[in-house]
């Protein structure tokens, strides 16, 4: 299987989770009658992680390295550790707030809508980069 499509998979396969998650605990914190759906926060809890696994954890460090030609990959790639690391301190810090000023839903909702944009990102921008030459990926991104 390619890249995209296991991106594609997983970037919608997290929002999904992220989002019902989210369904589940508003209705839980408005008052609405759950019993019998406590399954849900551990079944999404498990296709999140399963589907980060997938593809959205590990893919986009291996196209990096097949986007950049060797003489910017080493720069390339530590601006993209760097920038990870922030994202997720950030998360780690957002999540809180949210919770403590909008409720225990929200968090999961945002970051639903996040990683689906992430989605739109990869169906429309992203190119399948297996067994492909620098050269050919390099000018499919100049042709968009």
């Amino acid at each position: 299987v390619g890249r995209r499509p296991l991106l594609i998979t997983s970037t919608l396969g997290c929002s999904l989770s992220l989002g019902i998650l989210g369904t589940y605990l508003y209705l839980n914190d408005k008052g609405f009658n759950i019993s019998g759906f406590e399954w849900i926060p551990l079944t999404c809890l498990v296709s999140y992680i399963l589907m980060l696994c997938l593809g959205l954890s590990p893919l986009p460090n291996v196209i990096l390295g097949e986007v950049f030609p060797s003489n910017v990959k080493d720069m390339a790639v530590s601006i993209s550790v760097v920038t990870s690391v922030g994202c997720y301190g950030i998360v780690t810090k957002l999540y809180q707030v949210m919770v403590d000023s909008l409720g225990p839903y929200a968090p999961f909702w945002f970051f639903s809508a996040f990683v689906f944009c992430g989605f739109i990102f990869v169906f429309f921008i992203v190119p399948e980069t297996k067994g492909k030459p620098l050269e050919v990926i390099i000018k499919e991104l100049n042709d968009n």
